[in-house]
């Protein structure tokens, strides 16, 4: 059974998301606080995009092509 402690060996990893809106940036925050380096990628600008602008890196990435 997976315990509490899977989740306490995250610190350091990388964990990248393709939705930048408000309900993704309290995924993306939570993540920071377990020390997970957080990556934002989709098209819209930082200003459009409030998980982008707290995110770690952002990625602007059309995936229309």
């Amino acid at each position: 059974m997976m315990g509490e402690d899977v989740f306490m060996n995250l610190s350091g990893k990388k964990l990248l998301f393709f939705d930048g809106s408000a309900l993704a940036a309290c995924a993306v925050e939570k993540a920071k606080e377990m020390g997970i380096t957080t990556i934002v990628a989709n098209y819209y600008s930082e200003d459009k995009s409030p998980a982008k602008r707290i995110a770690d890196e952002q990625w602007t990435v059309d995936f229309s092509k």
